[in-house]
């Protein structure tokens, strides 16, 4: 699971050199057009459903492989803020 702001500013992930990355803009995606992609449409929508690819592991996971991840998200919020909270799993681990 992750969870994003509505500008694309990750507040967690489970890899800490991820965390406070911008989806969007951060330079650590720009040879992922794909996540870029699915960032958007999840800043956009409150809700939904898509696939992207990236890593299985950790960005700094020697071992790790770039894998197909199947993901909902969905938004909470309180006093105006929202945060989409996405879980995915892998599609071909």
């Amino acid at each position: 699971m992750w969870v994003m702001q509505s500008n694309g500013t990750l507040i967690y992930d489970p890899d800490p050199d991820q965390q406070s990355k911008n989806l969007l803009t951060d330079t650590i995606y720009k040879d992922y057009p794909e996540v870029q992609e699915f960032a958007r449409q999840i800043a956009e929508q409150p809700s939904g459903y898509g696939n992207y690819q990236y890593y299985d592991k950790d960005v700094a996971d020697y071992d790790k492989q770039l894998v197909t991840k199947e993901a909902y998200w969905m938004t909470v919020g309180i006093y105006g803020t929202e945060w989409r909270l996405v879980i995915w799993h892998a599609l071909n681990p």
